[in-house]
């Protein structure tokens, strides 16, 4: 198996390193830390915007998190089999 990481951030982009067969998984680390919602943010199909952070992982500006979710997150229909 060969699992690709770095400079993946957006959905479609994961999607090309499977489906070209140039990678069997994709590992994606910053915009998983400054977006926990990420894998639900990419099923919506939408672009991600990813929060400014420096070297050292602090998220910048600090924000305040009073919400789960984007305020304009729509939660996914799961299949009833889940």
């Amino acid at each position: 198996p060969m699992i690709v990481n770095g400079g993946i951030s957006q959905g479609p982009q994961a999607e090309a390193a499977i489906t070209s067969g140039a990678a069997d998984l994709v590992a994606v680390g910053r915009p998983m830390f400054t977006n926990p919602d990420w894998p639900q943010m990419v099923r919506a199909g939408g672009p991600v915007e990813l929060v400014p952070f420096d070297r050292k992982y602090v998220i910048r500006p600090p924000l305040d998190y009073t919400y789960a979710y984007a305020p304009d997150y729509a939660p996914p229909a799961w299949p009833a089999s889940w």
